[in-house]
């Protein structure tokens, strides 16, 4: 079967996160997961330079996200997004950068979109995996590693393989040591099926004997690095069938992306 090509616009829309609707212009109930039935509030803002979004329950601030603007080159960089410990896990962060995302393109404030990992040597304690949200995000909406994981992996690059067990609410990860850089790669496996991480520990500690299944799942888009992703045209139709509400949409929304 041959690969489709990604310059051919093919409209087949999914949902990235959970099932929602809108009860107003600022609330919404999500229809699906472990939050179904629970209403949330969302207020969004733009300006010139950034966009933020902000999740309400009842009168309480559970999630935020930003992204800033680059207005020269119309480019959208998302760099934060989190909800509150307990509410984690439940697709309410995508549903905030679905709704910032959909919002910039409705406005045509952005044709180029970006996402920052933002490292923190502080935060968790100082854990090796950071922003295990913003990868599966990326991974949903269609980003890429800036980097061509695959290609650093592979031709006998790697030196080490280290499985990190699942700790504080992190799951399971690999610490891959090269001989080129960035020397060091933090990652995790998602399952094609649901786009999360496999939390399966074992999975971590069998490839330590097989580094080429890491280099298969890197060219399958599987594997999650910690570092900043960009929208590349091979993401362009799913970037927009998880936006769109329509078809008319959707070809509008794809006419006006470009690649970073």
């Amino acid at each position: 079967m041959s690969t489709p090509d990604p310059r051919r616009f093919v409209y087949d829309p999914f949902r990235a996160g959970p099932g929602f609707e809108w009860l107003d212009h600022n609330r919404i109930r999500v229809l699906a997961g472990p939050h179904a039935g629970t209403a949330f509030g969302i207020d969004t803002g733009l300006t010139e330079v950034s966009a933020t979004a902000v999740l309400y329950h009842h009168t309480r601030k559970v999630g935020s996200a930003a992204v800033d603007l680059v207005g020269s080159s119309k480019t959208a960089v998302l760099w934060d997004v989190g909800v509150t410990e307990p509410l984690r896990g439940g697709g309410l962060a995508t549903i905030m950068v679905w709704c910032l995302f959909r919002e910039l393109l409705l406005e045509d404030r952005a044709v180029r979109f970006r996402i920052r990992m933002v490292r923190s040597l502080t935060t968790n304690g100082g854990h090796p995996l950071q922003n295990v949200g913003m990868g599966v995000i990326a991974a949903r909406f269609g980003f890429t590693p800036e980097m061509n994981v695959a290609r650093v992996l592979a031709g006998n690059n790697i030196t080490g393989i280290e499985p990190i067990p699942p700790d504080r609410g992190f799951p399971p990860a690999i610490r891959l040591s090269l001989k080129t850089d960035p020397l060091v790669v933090i990652a995790f496996i998602l399952s094609p099926d649901t786009l999360r991480p496999i939390p399966d520990y074992r999975t971590y500690i069998d490839v330590k004997a097989d580094d080429w299944q890491i280099v298969n799942w890197a060219r399958e888009g599987l594997l999650c690095v910690n570092g900043n992703y960009c929208l590349r045209e091979s993401g362009f139709n799913r970037f927009v069938n998880a936006l769109a509400v329509d078809y008319d949409e959707a070809r509008r929304f794809r006419s006006r992306l470009r690649e970073v």
